[in-house]
């Protein structure tokens, strides 16, 4: 149990119930999720830093493994609000 899901319970208890099918279905082995996620910003040096490192470590807390049940496509508009669809189009492909 993490430190939010201890917190839910510790705050009310009914709220365990509601983490801990969470943790079960994270926990499957199976379907590889591919998460797209488009951003108006150019791409970091690194994205092991900031808000996507973030997103990252709150998939792992949740009992996720990157590259084992989920995949996160980036794409990055450079604030070129005139590339979304394409690059939209590209993470539906």
């Amino acid at each position: 149990m993490n430190r939010r899901q201890a917190t839910l319970a510790l705050l009310a208890p009914g709220a365990s119930l509601l983490t801990a099918p969470f943790g079960v279905f994270a926990q499957q082995t199976g379907k590889v999720w591919r998460i797209g996620i488009l951003s108006n910003f150019a791409r970091p040096p690194s994205l092991e830093s900031g808000m996507m490192a973030e997103f990252a470590r709150g998939m792992r807390e949740l009992g996720y493994v990157e590259g084992r049940n989920f995949i996160i496509e980036w794409r990055f508009a450079e604030g070129k609000t005139e590339r979304f669809q394409e690059l939209a189009t590209q993470l539906v492909q």
